[in-house]
């Protein structure tokens, strides 16, 4: 992934949130396949000079579709690139689903990523939520429980 960064001339920042991060008891190559995932597609869609940053946490967490109230480890993956179209955000977890097919076939990938990330996520009893907005960027939040279910 570096290389893509550098070859992109891309600014890849890894910004730590809380000076206590518990320890996560999770698979670890599953929740390393989840961020390798969504930090490829971030640098796939966004441009040369862009910037992505990764953020880490560990915070209450409310109101997010699919898990329960309580203290969450969270990962968020934010960039300025081309952003996902509003009609299409409703679909991105679906497998197979590309946006734009006709945009997207020179950057390759099945549509599989984010489904599988998704998975994995509500695997461990956690869960991603993306927000976007064309031609700005998009940020996608990964909520992890410090311990996994499964």
């Amino acid at each position: 992934m570096s290389g893509e960064v550098e070859k992109n001339s891309q600014e890849l920042k890894y910004i730590r949130n809380d000076e206590y991060l518990p320890e996560v008891i999770a698979d670890r190559e599953k929740i390393e396949q989840i961020l390798i995932n969504i930090v490829q597609n971030a640098i796939k869609y966004t441009q040369d000079g862009g910037k992505i940053f990764i953020t880490s946490d560990f915070k209450d967490v409310s109101a997010v579709d699919g898990i329960s109230d309580g203290k969450y480890f969270t990962l968020t993956v934010t960039d300025n690139g081309t952003g996902i179209p509003e009609e299409d955000l409703p679909h991105i977890f679906e497998r197979f689903y590309r946006v734009e097919k006709a945009r997207t076939s020179d950057k390759g990938g099945t549509g599989l990523g984010l489904a599988i990330a998704k998975e994995i996520a509500e695997a461990h009893g956690g869960t991603i939520t993306i927000t976007s907005k064309l031609n700005v960027g998009t940020t996608v939040n990964i909520y992890l429980p410090q311990k996994a279910k499964f």
